[in-house]
């Protein structure tokens, strides 16, 4: 999870730092991969200089929101204000930094905001929303740090436009593949289905034949995860086969068996065959009246596959 750290001109900006926090909070998206640091909301109490705690506060953090409007901040003679202070510090960090601009008319800045918002636009990517209606500007601020959180997450692997099964798990590696798995695939392949492969192929040369990889994050694609992944169930818990008997033909308890299967795709649907094997009837003759004998239970088998994106 990465931690934001709201910068602005606190009194100028009360409402909007207020409202980015809890907009990324109750976003069922955005939620689960960012929290936010809001000065005067969140600052614990401590013996220790304002100054000491925003800082540090920085230093924990992993990406550096700013809020420029028409306040440069309160600050002594000589000094720059905490809001440039906190991003000499993120400059220093390399966060990466989102700049969000209120208004187009520069003539109503102060003129040591002008100056700082000149610096923070050097090399850097400004976003400008209107000022002409409170409620409005809110809300286009709103969907610009929305917008530019979930470009983010995009960057980062975490959403995708592809399909899920072309999409590359988070912090993905070679690593993840079992490549005795692979070896065992090209056997059956070239075996069973003629298929033509060198002798001993690579690990990439086979998921690359198969689409299921990615050569831009040198990583395995979600569905090569799933066909050879050493821990499947690691980044999918809920990959799994559930599988249960009953007697008679309608689902009761107490059931006569029931196995929850794991492991790659191939591992799955072989434990999940071989559990409906163990239950069928193998019986022989012709019944005059049923399919089964008199005093026969039917045995229902119900297998309920989940394979879930986490």
């Amino acid at each position: 999870m990465k931690q934001i750290f709201i910068s602005s001109v606190q009194k100028e900006f009360e409402r909007e730092r207020a409202s980015i926090k809890k907009m990324i909070e109750s976003d069922p998206i955005l939620s689960p991969n960012f929290k936010v640091f809001v000065f005067e909301i969140d600052a614990p109490a401590a013996d220790k200089s304002t100054q000491q705690v925003y800082l540090k506060e920085i230093e924990k953090s992993d990406i550096y929101l700013l809020l420029v409007g028409n306040k440069y901040g309160y600050c002594k003679e000589g000094e720059v204000s905490p809001t440039e202070q906190e991003f000499d510090k993120a400059q220093e960090l390399g966060l990466t930094k989102l700049v969000f601009v209120r208004g187009t008319d520069n003539s109503k800045r102060d003129a040591r905001e002008a100056l700082f918002l000149d610096k923070v636009s050097r090399e850097r990517v400004r976003v400008r929303y209107q000022d002409s209606d409170p409620e409005q500007a809110v809300g286009d601020l709103l969907d610009e740090v929305r917008n530019s959180l979930r470009d983010i997450m995009l960057d980062d692997g975490i959403l995708s436009d592809k399909p899920f099964e072309d999409q590359c798990p988070v912090d993905a590696s070679l690593d993840d593949i079992d490549a005795s798995r692979v070896a065992w695939f090209v056997e059956r392949a070239v075996r069973i289905r003629k298929a033509k492969y060198p002798s001993n192929p690579s690990v990439v040369d086979v998921l690359r034949s198969l689409h299921l990889y990615d050569a831009k994050r040198n990583a395995p694609t979600k569905a090569g995860v799933l066909l050879f992944g050493r821990d499947v169930q690691g980044p999918f818990p809920s990959s799994a086969i559930k599988c249960a008997c009953y007697p008679g033909t309608e689902k009761r308890k107490p059931n006569i068996d029931m196995e929850l299967v794991e492991g790659d795709l191939f591992q799955m649907a072989d434990q999940a065959i071989a559990f409906i094997s163990r239950h069928l009837n193998h019986g022989a003759g012709v019944h005059s009246h049923s399919a089964l004998s008199s005093g026969d239970q039917a045995l229902i088998i119900r297998i309920k596959c989940r394979f879930l994106a986490q």
